[in-house]
């Protein structure tokens, strides 16, 4: 199997070894709170040990990996369209 050609976003961090959650949702074609819950998932791991409230970064390789595996990708997609969906049901008001 070839591997897709490395473009946009990904080429720019392509030679670092590692990038912000920011970049890494972007890459990823996700939305920036949408890597905790894939770091909750355990789908995508930050460098180091991070504390809860810290900037987190993740291994350009990590990220390239997981753009370029489409059931990795599904599993990460299904995984979000969850825990939006768990988020959603809680900031639903109660009914009268």
């Amino acid at each position: 199997m070839v591997d897709p050609p490395i473009t946009g976003k990904l080429s720019l961090f392509w030679g670092w070894n590692c990038v912000s959650a920011t970049d890494a949702a972007d890459i990823l074609g996700f939305h920036d709170d949408d890597m905790a819950i894939l770091v909750r998932e355990k789908l995508l791991s930050p460098l180091g040990n991070p504390l809860n409230n810290s900037v987190k970064c993740f291994s350009s390789v990590d990220v390239a990996a997981l753009r370029g595996n489409v059931e990795r990708l599904s599993m990460a997609t299904e995984a979000i369209c969850q825990g939006n969906r768990r988020k959603t049901k809680a900031e639903k008001p109660p009914r009268l």
